[in-house]
């Protein structure tokens, strides 16, 4: 049974705790780096830059997806898969550029490269459920149309 109210978007809790997955996921990855023996004073000037980004990305998705905004399902598509590719690339493949900060030249332990892969997998997440509601609302409203 739909207990949604009429006014309620179809996917509106999915996509809420999913990017409410992903906002846990990047505040964690970012309190490890702080308690890392490098500190945030380590990272190079991209690396604090992109992870802000990926911070703002993160809160974006989430307050869009709170507030049942018609365009939440798409930022969270975007932004999911977006965090997904970069923090894999940052920290996952071997130095590559002035964003790379690879793990694997670093002595970090499990908690390290945990808090960096729950990143890399609520991210990866987010994007599947905004597609996922994206294509239910298009077959919701065809449906609705007929």
């Amino acid at each position: 049974m739909d207990t949604r109210n009429d006014t309620t978007p179809a996917g509106h809790g999915i996509l809420v705790a999913a990017s409410a997955g992903l906002l846990l996921a990047v505040g964690l990855h970012g309190i490890d780096h702080a308690l890392q023996d490098r500190g945030v004073g380590g990272l190079s000037t991209e690396v604090f830059i992109g992870g802000t980004v990926n911070a703002v990305l993160a809160v974006l998705a989430f307050a869009l997806a709170l507030r049942g905004h018609r365009h939440a399902p798409v930022i969270a598509a975007g932004v999911g898969a977006y965090l997904a590719i970069g923090v894999t690339a940052a920290h996952f493949a071997p130095r590559w550029g002035a964003v790379s900060d690879p793990y694997s030249e670093l002595s970090l332990g499990f908690l390290s490269w945990a808090a960096a892969g729950f990143e890399v997998a609520c991210a990866a997440a987010l994007a599947a459920v905004g597609v996922a509601v994206l294509r239910r609302r298009q077959t919701t409203g065809r449906l609705a149309s007929r």
